[in-house]
């Protein structure tokens, strides 16, 4: 089985047909092809933790992690529904260390484990 992480999801890359009713999700340049291995999908070759615009970027990449898949779209993707309602992004900041400053105000101080 096939998956691809897209890792770079944000409003400008979000299509919309209205006359056929479609999203469509487009620039696929910083994707990858992930693998199949022991329930999950991971990357083939090493990966990059500085990936995707930084208001929708995922916390472990933040963190620096470079063992990731396709979650970090999918939080990509709750960042991009709340803009979609709110008219502005969740976590609008100037830097990496604002951002992370900005998701523990809303989800909490994270565990050790959750940084491991």
């Amino acid at each position: 089985m096939l998956s691809i992480s897209h890792r770079d999801m944000k409003p400008q890359n979000i299509l919309v047909d209205q006359v056929k009713n479609k999203v469509i999700i487009c620039d696929f340049g910083s994707a990858k092809k992930l693998v199949k291995c022991n329930f999950s999908f991971i990357s083939a070759e090493a990966n990059l933790a500085y990936i995707c615009s930084r208001c929708y970027r995922a916390p472990e990449l933040i963190f620096g992690a470079t063992n990731y898949n396709t979650q970090i779209d999918m939080w990509s993707m709750g960042c991009i529904l709340f803009e979609m309602v709110n008219g502005h992004p969740p976590f609008l900041a100037n830097s990496q260390i604002d951002q992370l400053i900005e998701i523990i105000k809303v989800l909490g101080t994270p565990s050790q484990e959750d940084v491991e």
